[in-house]
């Protein structure tokens, strides 16, 4: 059998005990309490599997558990554990282990956590390899048929916007004419981003000229959306505002409907469905190794 130690559970659950500590009593105490259950649970379910996994490659050679092991390590020295110093403005691995003690964590058992949940991961992934592959064109045309609701896309455009200001021009109709001739250039093909650049008065220049607002109800200024939604891709106007003069253009509109079977709605539906093949059949295992093992978990001391 294999022992959980009290300190395992605290750095599972580190982060998320962190974050209960705003909360005010007594919910703080519940919310305590409902982590530790849930990152408690989490460590029995790895620690069957892993099980599991140790007795499984030790029937075959000993050298294939080392070697599942220093692949763990090496992923997490080469990956993970500059991510986690980073972040913690550490420069050395003296600093960060110093950094963790302040938190009460030692980076040893961060390490080892992290160690098993990719081994797990792992291992898993390789138990359920065949049942994940079992997921065909059949299957992703029948769940497209069936499941329509999940395949509407909404009225949107991809827009671009330039600002021409009255304060700027002698008066609101000379401002009018220069918004009218630059709508007549990018017409003509010029590059709408750099004519935002020169000549917008705005903050559209900030965003190379973007727009602001995809759907109905977040276009801004709200007075363009009706005028965009009539446009089609490519086409521009001008809007005018109290202030002053939007010259828009639509790069690309998208019609409420349903979204096309092609190849990236079929690449959607074949992830989801692999996913939930997945989590079912890493369930009934997971669940089957529990009933068959013996798990300790050991308070003691932090």
């Amino acid at each position: 059998h294999e022992a959980i130690l009290n300190e395992e559970v605290l750095a599972g659950a580190f982060s998320q005990l962190m974050a209960a500590r705003e909360l005010q009593e007594p919910e703080r105490a519940q919310r305590r309490a409902e982590i530790w259950n849930q990152a408690l649970g989490q460590l029995v379910e790895r620690e069957v599997v892993l099980q599991d996994a140790f007795n499984k490659l030790n029937k075959g050679a000993k050298s294939q558990v080392e070697k599942f092991k220093q692949e763990a390590a090496e992923e997490f020295n080469k990956t993970v554990l500059r991510g986690w110093m980073k972040r913690a403005d550490a420069k050395t691995e003296d600093e960060f282990r110093e950094f963790l003690k302040t938190q009460g964590v030692s980076l040893d058992m961060l390490r080892r956590q992290w160690e098993r949940n990719f081994m797990m991961t792992e291992y898993l992934r390789n138990r359920i390899h065949a049942f994940v592959d079992q997921v065909g064109p059949q299957q992703i045309v029948e769940y497209y048929d069936k499941h329509p609701e999940e395949f509407q896309r909404p009225d949107a455009v991809q827009w671009q916007d330039l600002f021409v200001d009255n304060d700027k021009f002698p008066s609101p109709g000379e401002a009018h004419r220069f918004a009218e001739q630059l709508a007549e250039r990018t017409r003509g093909g010029e590059d709408f981003a750099k004519l935002a650049e020169q000549h917008d008065n705005g903050d559209s220049s900030f965003r190379k000229g973007d727009g602001i607002g995809a759907k109905r109800g977040e276009i801004k200024p709200a007075e363009a959306e009706n005028v965009l939604f009539q446009l089609k891709d490519g086409e521009t106007a001008v809007v005018e505002l109290e202030k002053g003069f939007h010259v828009v253009r639509v790069v690309k509109r998208d019609y409420a409907g349903q979204t096309p079977f092609d190849e990236k709605t079929q690449k959607q539906i074949k992830e989801k469905l692999t996913n939930e093949t997945a989590q079912v059949e890493i369930k009934r295992i997971v669940n089957k190794l529990k009933r068959e093992a013996v798990i300790v978990y050991t308070k003691g001391e932090n």
